[in-house]
């Protein structure tokens, strides 16, 4: 019976490295489409099995694209946990090849902020923050769009009018949910606080709105 042809062999018959078949047949991004073809037609001189490479010439066909996340509040659970999520969701798009970086602002500063979107923007294709709002961030938002790098808010809908799209929660329905909570549940009189947590963040100020809307009701 014929010996199977090893990596080895694939790698002598293709003229690369044992290193650059494995990156091939493992998926690893950092393959040329033009490599691909190189050890994928090695492997059919030789006899070797095609199916991976195959499916990784299908999978290189998909469109690349880049995102990049800016964070805050790295070392919080929640922001970790979210960030995992980012990830995973970007490696189970099926229609594209995507490509997920996540960065962590130092602070709530702008400044920091700013510094963020801007290295991020230099390595994706589309750049998602959950930012704070600030007039330099918007202006920064502004002059990534002009360059075709579109910027979505996450969590915090900041750079209104600029941004290309907003994902999270309709903060004014979250502020009536919470008043209405407390106007039905609580039975008896007394004094009630609201707790703002900082203008800076656009959603707290929409949930205090709306919390303030049920009362205006009554």
């Amino acid at each position: 019976m014929a010996k199977s042809p090893t990596i080895e062999d694939l790698a002598t018959a293709a003229n690369v490295g044992v290193a650059t078949v494995d990156r091939v047949l493992n998926r690893r991004s950092n393959v040329r489409p033009e490599m691909l073809d190189k050890v994928f037609d090695a492997a059919e001189r030789i006899g070797y099995p095609t199916r991976v490479l195959t499916a990784r010439r299908v999978e290189l066909t998909k469109p690349l694209v880049r995102f990049g996340f800016v964070l805050h509040k790295g070392a919080q659970a929640f922001y970790q946990n979210f960030s995992r999520a980012l990830k995973q969701a970007v490696e189970d798009r099926t229609d594209i090849r995507g490509r997920a970086t996540i960065r962590f602002s130092a602070s709530q500063a702008p400044d920091d902020f700013a510094h963020e979107l801007r290295e991020a923007a230099k390595t994706s294709d589309v750049v998602a923050s959950s930012a704070i709002n600030h007039p330099s961030l918007s202006d920064l938002v502004r002059d990534l769009s002009a360059d075709g790098i579109p910027v979505l808010a996450l969590l915090n809908d900041f750079a209104q009018g600029d941004r290309r799209g907003y994902l999270g929660l309709d903060n004014v329905k979250v502020g009536r949910i919470a008043a209405w909570m407390i106007t039905t549940q609580i039975r008896n009189p007394g004094k009630l606080a609201v707790f703002v947590g900082g203008n800076r963040w656009h959603g707290h100020l929409l949930r205090e709105s709306g919390f303030l809307w049920i009362g205006m009701q009554d």
